[in-house]
């Protein structure tokens, strides 16, 4: 690892999680600053500014409290005017500023903390042109049970016994005084006008609204692909309503069972021709390498790969197929691999 330096943005309500990140990201040989690490007396804006031009990625963490935050938002526009690779986290559900609606953000609440945490050390060392088939061991992300503080706690008041009582008493008096009028109604004006048995009331004008679950356009449109069940239709849905999508893992879930098999393919030279396109993507563009969950297709006839040697199997994809990625890196020779679901 050649000690990339990496800043991370976040809010102070994360803090305890982000630490525990930070000792994580520092077993991987990075290199990490936040402001938890300014010096008292420290110019603060002074120091961000400073820290931020000397990083080589930021890492964004996206929570309910960073994308309101000021602080936040200034980091990221100073970083992204710096032409600073920025890679977002989202670790609980959160609107992402719009700033960021475009780029592809790992989503730690669904994928889960460990498995998002593997697959951000593979982002970033793909970004630092790294080898991207890094082993990350199982437990050197463990998150805070309380990750996320609430924020705001009820304040506590000693209670009062006998104003309780006098409270409950009233209640309990007012709710038999109720009881004994309709009581009283129901017996001297029997006649009663039944708008439901009687459909021929005009005198009763009664609006019945019927009480039904909202759907929106895109569960109609979810649903309208999960009971198609076809591949192409999952990946319209994607297409439609992209990273933020409300049913993104459930798609996602329904396109393996269709691509079972697993393999490689060389996607080509880094910077220079390419032997595949997107087919669906979320960040970047044609140009550049593919990023995991996108949906390639070969350009022409398409070797497949077993393993880490890169066996020859004598399988092929051809123009058109789709293909699921799990796994991208970069070679010593500056070559693009791809880990790739598919099926033939």
């Amino acid at each position: 690892m050649s000690g990339k330096k990496i800043f991370i943005s976040y809010s102070r309500r994360d803090t305890e999680y982000v630490s525990s990140l930070v000792i994580a990201l520092r077993k991987q040989g990075f290199e990490v600053w936040f402001d938890k690490n300014i010096r008292t007396g420290t110019d603060w804006d002074d120091t961000i500014e400073e820290e931020l031009k000397k990083a080589d990625a930021l890492v964004l963490i996206l929570s309910k409290t960073s994308v309101a935050s000021d602080n936040v938002k200034d980091e990221i526009s100073f970083a992204m005017g710096l032409d600073k690779p920025v890679s977002p986290i989202k670790i609980e559900e959160c609107d992402v500023p719009m700033r960021l609606a475009r780029k592809q953000f790992i989503d730690f609440e669904s994928l889960g903390h460990e498995v998002g945490f593997e697959r951000l050390v593979k982002d970033l060392n793909l970004q630092f042109m790294n080898e991207g088939n890094v082993h990350v061991p199982k437990g050197t992300f463990i998150p805070p049970k309380q990750n996320i503080q609430p924020l705001y706690q009820p304040r506590q008041h000693k209670s009062n016994n006998n104003l309780l009582y006098i409270i409950g008493g009233i209640a309990v008096g007012g709710t038999l005084v109720v009881f004994f009028i309709i009581f009283l109604v129901a017996i001297f004006n029997p006649q009663t006008n039944d708008i439901y048995d009687d459909p021929y009331n005009q005198d009763y004008n009664y609006d019945v609204t019927d009480v039904t679950d909202v759907t929106t356009v895109e569960d109609q449109d979810w649903n309208t692909a999960y009971s198609k069940n076809n591949l192409d239709g999952y990946i319209a849905y994607l297409y439609t309503y992209g990273k933020s999508a409300k049913y993104y893992s459930h798609a996602y879930n329904e396109i393996n069972t269709f691509l079972p098999k697993t393999a490689t393919v060389w996607y080509g030279i880094n910077g220079g021709a390419f032997n595949f396109s997107k087919h669906l993507y979320y960040f970047g563009d044609q140009t550049t390498p593919p990023q995991y969950d996108d949906i390639i297709t070969p350009l022409f006839k398409s070797e497949l790969y077993e393993g880490e040697n890169y066996v020859r199997n004598g399988l092929f994809v051809q123009p058109g197929q789709k293909l699921l990625v799990y796994n991208v890196w970069v070679d010593v020779n500056n070559n693009i691999w791809a880990g790739v679901r598919y099926q033939l």
